[in-house]
């Protein structure tokens, strides 16, 4: 059901910019509303949905098109790097503006990743990365709930009522699982102990009811979802193609992974929910159009070696 990926390339711009308008309209009063102390939603016409998380595959959209550009001289930081950080940029003002550290995040780890596949400069990299460190550095100490979040992260029982209580409760939740859980719908902390239980912490929820057995063969589907888009990657000669499948497996194996963490208490709490698992319209559509998408690309390569074979 998806289009051609020659109709998807031209549509990628447009769809870069539609992205860019939707965030901007955080500059609008009560154009996004507010909740759990962020404005990151939009309600239209009766349908609520969070613009970051399609914002998300626009951007590595726009990279993958960026990138297989016959003319690109990605060794060139003016001409190479320079216009993708621009556009990083503008996204970076405008998730910090909801504000969405989050997917701030996970938009600049995918940028990278996929600049430094493509072949970018070592003191690009070098610069890339102090750079984002300061500003991330920065982002924390200039702002009281940021920084409050972190000495949280650091000591939870030191504020056991009020920031560190949802990482707490995510504690007991995999602490009363043990090896194969109370058994499913049985779970004691999503009867309203834990904060986002069925959303960003649905992963403690499964904890609790699958115990380690569970969560270890979850993981495990997902390593096997990284794995087979990576490999997808590999075999791919496209260049857009190459880079738009790395690109999309990247985004899930990264945010599989800070969810994890997050909800184990490995990283500071944020708003991150797991793929295809967590609740919410938004995250489920956008990760299924990357798997679509994913699924495609396998498909046209499964083609070309049958007609291959064939002949």
């Amino acid at each position: 059901l998806l289009p051609s990926f020659k109709l998807i390339q031209r549509l990628t711009l447009p769809f870069l910019f539609i992205s860019i308008g939707i965030l901007s309209l955080i500059y609008i009063p009560g154009a996004f509303q507010m909740s759990g102390g962020a404005k990151r939603w939009i309600s239209f016409v009766g349908i609520r949905f969070q613009p970051a998380e399609f914002a998300k595959i626009a951007f590595i959209l726009f990279l993958a098109k960026n990138l297989s550009r016959p003319s690109i001289h990605i060794r060139s930081f003016v001409s190479g790097v320079l216009p993708n950080f621009v556009f990083l940029a503008i996204f970076s003002l405008l998730l910090l503006k909801q504000p969405d550290f989050g997917s701030l995040a996970l938009i600049f780890i995918v940028s990278f990743l996929m600049l430094f596949v493509a072949g970018i400069k070592k003191s690009a990299i070098f610069t890339t990365i102090t750079t984002s460190l300061l500003l991330c550095i920065y982002a924390i100490f200039s702002t009281p709930y940021r920084l409050k979040r972190l000495t949280t992260f650091l000591n939870p029982w030191e504020n056991a009522k009020d920031g560190g209580f949802q990482i707490i409760q995510s504690y007991l939740a995999f602490y009363n699982g043990q090896l194969t859980g109370l058994g499913l719908g049985l779970s004691k902390q999503k009867l309203f102990f834990l904060p986002e239980a069925h959303t960003d912490f649905i992963l403690a929820v499964i904890a609790e009811e699958m115990g380690f057995l569970g969560i270890a063969t979850l993981l495990a589907l997902f390593a096997f979802i990284s794995f087979t888009g990576l490999r997808i990657t590999f075999r791919e000669k496209d260049q857009f193609k190459k880079f738009l499948a790395f690109g999309l497996s990247i985004l899930i194996t990264c945010q599989t992974f800070f969810n994890v963490c997050v909800v184990s208490g490995l990283l500071p709490t944020k708003g991150i929910s797991l793929p295809f698992v967590s609740s919410g319209g938004s995250s489920l559509l956008s990760f299924l159009f990357a798997i679509g998408l994913l699924a495609k690309i396998a498909h046209l390569q499964k083609e070309s070696s049958d007609y291959a074979g064939s002949s």
